[in-house]
This record gives structure tokens, sequence and C-alpha cells, in this order.
């Protein structure tokens, strides 16, 4: 090759470096002949790989096999002037012709873009063979050239590419920025050019072009590289032409300072919306490695530009089940400024539909918000839009789609660039907006998009299966269409543990997350829930995060079929956030909870405290905490409005209240059907009270009820609801069992409770009297069947082999058998007087719901979730008949008094009659509207009765089959019914806590029994004090039995009291988070010491007087100042309640128990803590200092008490022996013994030197609340929920009295100074004292609660 002629003024070559390369292996290369020039011969010098470098700043090249030695010979600078000579110089072609582009135009034009690029980066160029961006573009020109019209694969690739590096030059020419994100983009582009090109390179090294490409394996390899040339120009002209899209910053400011200055778009529709501030669900991705076979399928989808292809592609699955998840997914993906590697689709716009905020669900939002956003994305569609100029169109919700989307769009599609990806835009959940309109904003998009073919543009929308738009996507084809319903349920649990392992990082590859995927049910709501519910607080260990995970895996609130895992779960938050709560406490927080849940849209804490007249805003705010799993509410007062219409209406509830707005509204306009049932979303219809309200609560029937009155703010009473009736059969007495794991027995005429019978550790579920009433028999959940004596209440047997819930149970007409059937799918029948079994029934292939003897005994029925009805005969133990017909769960069966028909209630909504003898189905009685839960006979047998989830009793007519009456009070599901034995009244029992009794030929409400629990009250000494759910504290002469004071100040329940050491004062607690120090003389109130934001739990005065100690359920223990009412010190420790406190004799230490299974103590002047005394493995619920202070003893729910080192903080003792949870401890006077009382119903004395149990005083038949030593150490006192209280003589371990007189559990028990009384506290109301010598009753102090 000759010298290059240098133009005039250019600086001289500098010698340029040569890439050597080793002897090719893999290609034969042509050896050169002497004719060739001899500069080109290349020096084959095998080495090491070289580092090369570019510029200062970018990563270092490493090039394989090659050494750089100098060759001065082989290189000469060539200006941009030498261009064109040089191409007519080494053309073999026309002169001026490059692969039939003309010099002076086409390849001009081509190779300058190449050359303006490398200029712009050309830092980078340096330590490669192209110090000089025009050597690289030499070398195409040279490869071109050699390429000629003689290869025509490789000619097709390289007009290819000078076409690209056409369009790219123009592009720059008139597009180009200087910005960091440009400069970016270019220099990725050139390093991957200059790899390619150097590939190009090593081969040119081995001789010329034109001799090369005379070799296959060479031409293949020039293929693969230019393939790959062409790939990354594409990649990089696709880049280039996006930016130049997108680059609407002139043109967009110019709409939003004039168009868009009012446009009504969401910013809270984004995907990426920041609402972390407003919801407890923000939006996120899918867990990594999830969803993987969806998210592949959708992406494929948006990639396609195929133009047969559907525009939508619509995603569907119910509530819960991730769609939005996916959604945000997807959107994420697409999402990218400049994605290299993913360039076939482009992220312009998304709208996440809500009902949280009104700018998400209402449809006039969406597409105006999805304009703006292209608008923003997309400068061609901008100046479409402002040229159309049909912007008045967005107050128009009919016009919108034409005028501001579908012709603009159409107008900018001639004006976009060519080849640019398809545009997705993504419409999350169109269930969700408002008026049920999401049907009709497809159909309008489906019909947009036919009439003006919006090409380019593709739509992901989801939605619930709603009927309307499983409608309209019918026609879609199976790759434009995902169900989740279908994805494997294996596939959706393996997601779901997935994702649960990512977010617990405690609880990583811990088996049981395995269990609780299993238990989400394919629902990513549960797995969302249980995640915020098990790692609350923030910060928590690993040991609480277990605890929580084990009672999701064990909840109590395991539903019937018909409920989904997802209601044990809000069961379970909302009972452990309402159970510590006596009755009025609990409705004042309920009342707040339903105050939330009744707003269409989400009110502040304030607003909620004001509309239940209440001043406690900590207390709204405390209701929120505990359900920060599943409820969310406004962190803020709305702005006011303005509007005059809904300013009136406001005024009508609350003044200057203007949040109320839209609680009025919402009622006023009776939009509630539309709420979506889950707690956190706060439009629940759960209002009792007109007929309108009434109607639309129909649909929520599955939600804790709302009772309400007129004169009153609804009550919520949700953990009392009554499972089962029935009538004694003298008609007198009515059984009932509830969800609080009682049996209680009523007055059929007065309506007062007559028995409580308590025994069960879960729910009762079955109850029944015995023929002759003198026992009751009751089922329970925890798969126990229990007989109780009817007169006194006493437990008689246990009978247990059941290894689920038992769900009925059913005496033999002679009353000498018992029949029960469970979730083990066995019917068993039972001994009443030895508690054997006798029988077991095997043949359902589900759950047993309900049984019955017949009129003889000879037979039993009963029925299942198996859908079947089942008659056994009790002598031979063989299955007679199996009645079928049902289509759904068998609820309930009855048969007739003389034996002949047999009744069942089905999940149907049926209620069918059936032939005894022969098993034919003899009618079916349709009306309810819901699952039949019971059914009964008339003991003439021309009536049957019926309850149901519809909240109706209906009566029917044997013969006509018609119905007689239907009885309307009910305002939750009825889930028992019977008649008396007389037939004149019916009994039914309901989910919303009562029992009602009916009149059978009126159908007239004769009585409504219903039960409230009553508080715990504490005792003191010679006077009495007792705390009551009236707020109030009362105290009482305890020798004449008088009311000596009543001091009113708490605004919500006390829960503790305590004298001063000189009993001039009283300090008391109470769940309205505050301290009060009242004159025990006068009544009046000293202090109020305020600083605790939860309810305090537990007061008590210092040795001297001077200083009182609280602790509270905002896990802190506060000690104050008692003359001032001054805050001292605030310790701070435990993470979970305070339980109990108690100060050192000498006054010089705190020890508290906690909630979190810790004991700690204090220093009293530092507030330091001293020691933290760990070993407790569950709530700590008692403690107590040695009288000389070097011990302190604690009880535990984890069933032990442990005695401390209170000097080293070492546990000194572990006494075991207990096998329920320790519920009160004490030392003995002496200090020698320790007391203890546990749910095991014992009470157990303890050598505190050794630890060694030595006595274990039985006698109570239900749990021992309270347990003291006398004064002098010589006798212990027991209070216990069997009602009694008794008096044990410490030496001889001997039951000395037992006092009756008790109508509820014992809660606390106490002796005098001198030990001649004991004074006694009950769930009765009673303050009862008694005379410790002969064990007489000397007073009882009833408390008058106040209204």
């Amino acid at each position: 090759m000759k010298d290059l002629v240098r133009k005039p003024g250019s600086r001289t070559p500098s010698p340029s470096p040569q890439i050597t390369l080793p002897e090719p292996s893999a290609i034969d290369v042509p050896t050169l002949s002497s004719s060739q020039d001899p500069s080109r011969r290349p020096i084959i010098s095998p080495q090491a790989p070289v580092l090369v470098t570019s510029s200062e700043g970018a990563p270092p090249k490493i090039y394989e096999g090659a050494t750089i030695v100098s060759n001065t010979a082989n290189q000469a600078e060539i200006s941009e002037s030498n261009v064109c000579m040089i191409t007519q110089r080494t053309s073999s072609t026309e002169p001026g012709n490059i692969l039939g582009l003309k010099a002076k135009d086409g390849f001009k034009t081509a190779w300058h873009g190449l050359k303006m690029i490398l200029g712009q980066v050309e830092g980078l160029l340096g330590g490669t063979p192209f110090k000089m961006p025009v050597t690289a573009v030499n070398m195409l020109i040279q490869l071109g050239d050699a390429i000629g019209d003689n290869h025509e694969s490789l000619k097709e690739l390289m007009i290819g590419i000078q076409k690209q590096v056409e369009i790219i030059g123009e592009a720059l020419v008139s597009n180009d920025t200087a910005d960091t994100a440009s400069r970016k983009m270019k220099e990725n582009f050139v390093r991957l050019l200059v790899e390619d090109l150097f590939e190009l390179h090593k081969l040119e090294n081995n001789g010329l072009w034109r001799d090369i490409l005379e070799y296959e394996q060479v031409k293949t390899e020039i293929q693969r590289i230019l393939k790959n040339v062409d790939k990354n120009c594409e990649n990089f002209k696709f880049q280039i032409m996006l930016r130049i899209e997108r680059n609407t910053a002139d043109i967009f400011e110019s709409l939003v300072q004039n168009q868009f200055r009012d446009w009504p778009h969401s910013q809270k529709a984004l995907y990426n919306a920041d609402l972390e501030d407003e919801t407890k669900f923000p939006r996120g991705p899918c867990t990594p490695d999830t969803r993987v076979s969806i998210l592949e399928k959708i992406y494929q989808w948006a990639q396609d530009a195929t133009p047969e292809l559907p525009h939508v592609f619509w995603l569907t699955g119910q509530a819960g089940s991730g769609k939005s998840t996916i959604a945000y997914t997807v959107a994420q993906h697409f999402d990218q400024e400049v994605n290299v590697n993913n360039p076939s689709c482009s992220l312009q716009a998304t709208f996440f539909c809500s009902r949280q905020f009104n700018e998400t669900k209402l449809q006039r939002f969406i597409i105006p918000t999805i304009v703006y956003q292209l608008a923003h994305n997309s400068v061609s569609f901008a100046h479409s839009l402002r040229k159309r100029n049909e912007f008045d169109s967005v107050d128009i919700s009919s016009k919108q789609m034409k005028d501001l989307l579908a012709i603009p769009w159409q107008k900018s599609v001639a004006k976009h660039a060519t080849n640019l990806p398809p545009y997705l835009i993504v419409i999350d959940a169109l269930d969700e907006i408002e008026g049920g309109k999401g049907s009709a904003f497809l159909k309008e998009l489906l019909t947009t998009i036919n009439d003006h073919c919006l090409s380019g543009l593709k739509f992901l929308v989801t939605s619930r299966p709603d009927p309307e738009i499983v409608h309209l996507c019918k026609q879609f084809t199976s790759n434009a269409v995902c169900h989740l319903h279908d994805i494997p349920q294996e596939n959706v649990q393996e997601d779901i543990y997935k994702y649960l392992n990512a977010s617990l990082s405690k609880l990583q590859n811990d088996s049981e997350l395995v269990n609780l995927a299993k238990k989400a049910d394919g629902l990513f709501i549960y797995a969302s829930t249980a995640v915020k519910y098990i790692s609350h607080p923030k910060g928590s260990s690993l040991m609480e995060q277990q605890k929580k995970l084990k009672k999701l895996l064990e909840s109590s609130f395991t539903m019937k079929k018909q409920f989904s895992h997802i209601d044990e779960i809000y069961c379970q938050i909302l009972y452990e956030a309402f159970i510590d709560f006596d009755n009025d406490d609990l409705n004042a927080r309920l009342r707040i909870l339903h105050t939330f849940l009744c707003a269409e849209e989400r009110i502040s804490s304030t607003l909620a405290a004001a509309l239940v007249n209440s001043k406690d805003i900590d207390q709204a705010n405390n209701v929120v905490e505990k359900l920060y799993a599943v409820l969310f509410v406004k962190n803020h007062l709305a702005k006011i409005i303005k509007s005059s219409k809904y300013k009136s209406k406001a005024l009508n509830i609350i003044k200057d209240l203007q949040d109320a707005v839209n609680f009025t509204e919402y009622f006023s306009a009776g939009k509630a059907t539309l709420s979506t049932p889950h707690l956190y979303i706060s439009a629940l219809a759960t209002w009792a009270g007109n007929e309108l309200l009434t109607k639309w609560k129909s649909q929520f029937r599955f939600l804790p009820l709302i009772e309400g009155y007129k004169t009153s703010w609804p009550i919520l009473n949700t953990y009392s609801m009554v499972t089962s009736v029935a009538f004694s059969l003298d008609g007198m007495q009515i059984v009932s069992g509830s969800f609080d794991n009682s049996v209680q027995v009523w007055n059929a005429l007065t309506g007062e409770q007559v028995q409580k019978l308590q025994g069960h550790n879960h729910l009762v579920t079955s109850v029944a009297f015995s023929p002759d009433g003198t026992q009751i028999v009751s089922g329970s959940y925890d798969n126990s069947v229990r007989v109780w004596n009817a007169l006194t209440g006493k437990q008689v047997q246990k009978l247990e082999n059941h290894n689920h819930w038992v769900t009925s149970v059913a005496f033999s007409p002679d009353g000498t058998q018992i029949v029960s059937g469970s979730y083990d799918k066995s019917v068993q029948v039972w001994n009443v007087l030895n508690g054997q079994q006798v029988q077991e029934f095997q043949g359902h292939t589900d759950s047993v719901t309900s049984v019955a003897f017949s009129p003889d005994g000879s037979a039993i029925i009963s029925g299942s979730y198996d859908n079947s009805v089942r008659v056994w005969n009790v002598l031979t133990d063989k299955q007679v008949q199996e009645l079928q017909g049902h289509t759904a769960q068998v609820e309930s069966v009855a048969f007739s008094l003389d034996g002949t028909q047999i009744v069942s209630g089905s999940y149907d909504k049926s209620v069918r009659v059936w032939d005894a003898l022969t098993g034919q189905q003899i009618q079916e009685l349709q009306g309810h509207t819901d699952p039949v839960t019971s059914v009964a006979f008339s003991p003439n047998g021309t009536q049957i009765v019926s309850g149901s989830f519809d909240n109706f009793v209906r009566v029917w007519d044997t013969l006509t089959s018609k119905q007689v009456q239907e009885l309307q009070g009910h305002t939750d599901s009825v889930t028992s019914v019977a008649f008396s034995s007389d037939g004149t009244q019916i009994v039914s029992g309901s989910s919303d806590n009562s029992i009602r009794v009916w009149d059978a030929l009126t159908g007239k409400q004769v009585q409504k029994l219903q039960y409230y629990p009553n508080l715990v009250f504490s005792i003191n000494m010679f006077q009495i004090e007792s705390e009551s759910d009236d707020d109030s504290v009362q105290m009482w002469d305890a020798l004449t039995g008088k009311q000596v004071h009543r001091s009113q100040g708490h605004t919500f329940p006390v829960t503790s009291v305590a004298f001063s050491p000189n009993r001039t004062q009283i300090v008391s607690a109470s769940n309205d988070n505050s301290v009060r120090v009242w004159d025990a003389l006068t009544g009046k109130q000293v202090q109020k010491l305020q600083g605790h934001n939860h309810w305090v739990s537990s007061v008590v005065f210092s040795p001297d007087g001077t200083q009182i100690v609280s602790g509270s359920s905002d896990n802190s223990i506060r000690v104050w100042d008692a003359l001032t009412g001054k805050q001292v010190q605030k310790l701070q420790g435990h993470i979970f309640q305070v339980a109990s406190i108690a100060f050192s004799p000498d006054g010089t230490q705190i020890v508290s128990g906690s909630y979190d299974d810790s004991v700690q103590v204090w220093d009293v002047l530092t507030g330091k803590q001293v020691q933290d005394l760990q070993g407790h493995t569950y709530p700590v619920a008692s403690v107590a200092f040695s009288l000389d202070g070097t011990q302190i003893v604690s009880g535990s729910y984890d069933k032990s008490v442990r005695v401390w080192n209170t000097l080293t903080g070492k546990q000194v003792q572990e006494l075991q022996g207990h096998t329920g949870p320790v519920t009160s401890v004490a030392f003995s006077p002496d200090g020698t013994q320790i007391v203890s009382g546990s749910y095991d119903k014992s009470v157990r004395v303890w050598d505190a030197l050794t630890g060694k149990q030595v006595e274990n005083l039985q006698g109570h038949n239900h749990w021992v609340s309270s347990v003291v030593f006398s004064p002098d150490g010589t006798q212990i006192v027991s209070g216990s929920s069997d009602h009694s209280v008794r008096v044990w003589d410490a030496l001889t371990i001997t039951q000395v009295q037992e006092l009756q007189g008790h109508t509820d559990p014992v809660t606390s028990v106490a002796f005098s100074s001198d030990g001649t009384q004991i004074v006694s506290g009950s769930y009765d109301n009673s303050v009862r004292v008694w005379d410790a010598l002969i064990g007489k009753q000397v007073q009882k102090l009833q408390v008058d609660t106040f209204q």
C-alpha cells in the first residue's frame, strides 16, 4: 500500500502500535506471494494476553494471544479530507461506488455517522489498533471494497450496516445531545463495536481482504462478526430513536404550563407511586424467581409486534392472588430508559386502580392520566395531541378515549421513527373502578382499538373474573390471556414459600414456612398479611416471630369449609387486638374500629375518635396500632371541602370535621356494595341501621357482626357467638354453647343466666340436655365431649377419643348413651355412666357435622361434608342407608318424633325430608338464600324449623312443604334452632351473640338472651377497693360492707389499684392510659399522672409512699413523684406489654414481668436496668420480691416457676411440675417457701432453697387464679374459676375450708393483716368477706355500676 499524502499543516504521524497475532489454529491462513506488500506480512509472536488500556477511567480490554510490536511503516494518519481519495484508490468497482452507494451521497453519508461517533469518544480508541476514528472506518471501507458483488451474503450484511449507520448519523446530526446518559450510551456502543472491529483486524493482518475472502472458514468468521456489528448498530439505533422520541422536555413543559395546568391526572395511579405513608400495603414487584412462567408469557406477548396478536392481554384471578404485584413487575421490567438487551418493548403509561383513593377509583381519571404519561414519554404524540387541540374533551368521559388518545395516537404514528418497539400501557384492577365500570371501560377500549387500529400500543389489563369482563375477553387467543386460578397449585405454593422465605429473613428456611405457604391456599394476600403480622414490631426477635408463626399454624379460628384461611388470619389478628379488654372497653374500641370501617374513604384517628364522641385520640391510635397488619387509616386531616352541599351534610354529624363529608356521602349514596371485603380496604359494609343499609349489608354476611341501637353507636360483639342451643324436656331451661368456650344455662321464662359451665378450652360446637334434664352434654373444638351435672354445673365426665374437633353431640332416648360426630370423619357412641367408648362408625369420606339418635334408640343418623346423610344400625354397627341428593355439605340432621322421617339442612340452601325406612327423598323445601345450618322437627311432626346464614329462622309445614313463618330479628347467621318439648316455642342461637325465643304460633319474639362478661375486682386489706368497668374506683369498709367512697374520673376501665402505706391515698390505673391518685378520706382526685400512651396494667406505691410505679401495655415502666405527680423516671427495655410490677422491700429496686417473656430489675434512682433475667419462654404473668429482697420469684405461661438471685441475676431454681400456665406466685412471710397457682387446677408449695415441690394441693376443678400465704404462714388461700375459695393448712396440707357463694370465677384473694378474715373478688361483680376460722360469709359487697 502506497504512503498516504498528508494534509498541509497536519502534525507528523507518531508511531502506531500494531496487534500481531499468533498463527491461527482454526483457520488456514493463505501464504502471501513475493509480489504482495511485505509490510502487510504478519509478524508471528505468540505471547500471553496483552492488556490494552483505553481512555482515562475506562476499563482495560484484554486481547487474547497477541503482543504489541512497533511497526511505523504500516500506519499513517488519515485526515477527513482523504476519505474519498482513499475510497477511490482502493475500490475495485466503479470509482466512487462502494457496494452500490455513490461516493458523493450514499457512501459519505453512511460512514460519516460512524466516524462522528468514534470521534466523540476518541479517547476510548487509545491503546487499540484504531487510534484515529477514520482508521476504523477505513478498514470497513476496504472490507466492503473486497466484498463487492462476489459474496452476496456478506454484501447484504454490509449494506444493512451502512443503512443503520446512515440513520444513526442523520439522527446524531439533528438531535445529538451532550448529556451524561447520551455519552454513556455512545461509549457502550463504541466498546462493543471496537471489540468486533478488532476481530476483523486480526483477520486483516493475515493478508489482503480479497485473498482472505477466498477461504470459506474465514468468510464464515467475517459473517459472524458483521452480524454482531449489525445487531449492535440496530440496538444503538433503537436507543437513539427512543431517546429522540422521549426528548419531550420542551413540548411537555409547554403543555404543563398551558393545557395540562388543571389536567385531572392521578399521581397515585402510577405503578411506582410512593404510597409508603398512605397504605399498609405498598405496591412492589414479585419476589425474585417467582411467577416465572406467568411473567415470561406476558413478556413474550409485549415484545411480539405481530399485527395479528391482540393489542390487549388479560390477567385475571381472585382477590388476593397477586395480580397487582405481577402487573407491577411487568411495568418495572419494561420501564428502562435504555435496554440494550431487550429493545423490543417500552413502558409508556400505567394506571393502578384502587378504591383506596378517590383519584384511583374513578373512571374519568384513567384516560387523562394515560394521555399525560404518553405526552411525557413520546414527543410525536405530544405534538399530535397539541395540534389536535381537543383538550376540552377531558371533562366528557364519553369523548376522552377517542379525542385524547385514539386520534392523536394515529396522527403521531406517521411521525414515529421506523422500527420503534411496541409501547406498553398497564391498567391494573379494573374491578376496583367505582360503580362497576371496569367492564364498560374495557369494552370501550376494545371498540376503540378495533375502530382506530392503535398500531404500536399494547395494553396489559388485570381484573377479577367479573362475568362481563370474562365475556369481553373470551375471544382472546390463549397467548393473550392468563387465568391465575389455572396455575398448578404446587407452583403457586412454591412461589408463596419463596416470598415468605425472602420476607421473613429471621425465619429463613424454617420448615414451618412450608406449612404456612400451604395455609395461604394460593392467596398472596394471606402471605403478605402473615408477614406483617409475624414481623411486627420492627426488630422483633427470632423467638417472637416463631411464636407468632406457631399461632397462625395452630389457629383456633379454623373455620368451616365456606371460609378461607384468610378469614382465620383476620380473626386471629382481631382476637389478639381485643381479647384483653372488658366489655365496656371492648365496645368503646370497637365503636372506633366500626367508624374506620364504615367510612367510604379513609379517615384519621382524630376524626374517628370525634365521631364516637371520644376525646381520647390515643385510644383511636391504639386501635390502629393493634390492627397494624390489616387496617390502615388516614394519617392527616383532609383539606376543607368548600362545597356547601357536602358541608351541610358533614355538619349534621359533627361540626367542624370536614373529613366527615365522605362519611356522610357514603351513607346517603348507598355505594358500599362496591367495597372489597377485606379489612385493609376501609369501606366494609358493616353498618346496621335503616332499610337501605340493611339491604346492602347482606352482601357481607361473613364479616364480624355489628348490632346497633337507635340511641347509640353500634356495638360489635365478636367473641361469644352462640353456636348451639337446646331446650330442656320440661321447656323451663335452655342450654347454649358459645365461641367463648363456655356452656351456659338459661331460665327460659325470665331469660336470666342460671349456670355457666367452664372446662372446654376451645369453642363449644354442640349442646344437649339429657331426657330427664339432669345432665348436659357438650362437644368442642378441643376434641372432647363433656358431661355436666345440670343442677350443680359440675363436670361429670370428659370423653376423649376423637382426634379432631367434635361438631355434634346428642343423648340416646334413655339417656344412657351419647353419640358424637367429628372432623375426624367418625361417629362415636359413649357410655354415659363410665365414659367409655362403646361404638365407632366409619364410612363418611369427610368431616361429620351432625348426629342424632332415632326416637327408639336403634338407629343413628349423621350428616357430613361429603354431601351425604347416613343411617347406622346401633345393634349391628352397620350402615343401613346413604341418602344422596344434597349438592353441598350437609350441616344438620334430625329424626321426626315417630322415627319415620329424617330432615336435613345443607349448604346447598335446601331443607330435605327423607323416608327413614326407604331412604327416598320426600320433600325439598326451598326458601333460604344462604346455607342452612340447623334443622329440627316439631314434637308432633307437622312442622320443621330451619336456621340459615341468611339470618332467618323459617318454619315449614311438613304436609304442604310451604313456609309457615319467617322469624326475623337476628342480625347475623343463625347457627342453631330447636323446638320446645310442647312445640309452642322455638329457640334459636346466632353469631350475633344472642339466643332468641319465639312463639311458634305467632312468630313473635318472646325472649332475647344475651351474655356480657364481667370485670375482675382487686382487694386490699382492712379496707377493700375494687376496680370496675364503670370507670370508677370504689372503697368498702371490710367490717360493715358499706361503700365508703366512689371515686370517678377515669374515662375508661380501671385495671389496678393500691393503697399508700399509710392508707391515706389510693392510686389507680386505667385503660384511659392514665394513673390517678385519690384522697382516701374525701374520695377526691389529687393527681392525674399522664405519660403512658397505652393502657396502664399495674400500679403500686413505694414502701415509703413517696413514689408510684406503673407498668403499661406501651411496654414502659414509669416512676412518679407521689406528691407532685411529676414523672421521675421512664424505664424502657421491655418489647411487649408489662404485666406485673413490684417494689423491693427497701424501695431501691423495681421488678417487672412482661409478655416479652423476661423479668427485668431496675434501679429506682437512676432508671437503669440492673438485671435482665432471661429464661422464661412464654409471657411472665406474676413477679414478687422475697421479704429480704435477695430473691425474686416469677410465674409464667411456660408452666414454670423460677427463682432468681437479685444480686447476680442468675437463676437459682426452676420449679417444674405445673402442667398449665402459672398465673400467681408468692413467697411465704419467712421466705422459705413459695406458693403457686396454675391453669392445671393445682396449688403447689415449693421449698425456696432446694426448689423441690413440697406439696400439690388438689381440689379445684378449674383454673387457679390467685394464691397467697396467711400473715403467719400457717395457711394458704386460693381462688379459682370453679367459683370457689379454698383454705389450706400449710403444715398438714389438708383443705380446711371451701368457701362457696360466688356464682362466677374467683379472680383475687387476700388475707386480712391479722389473718382472721379472707376477702375474695369474682366475675359475679361481688366482693365477699369470709371468716377464716369457720368459713362463713361475713359480707357481700356488690358493686353497683353507674350508667
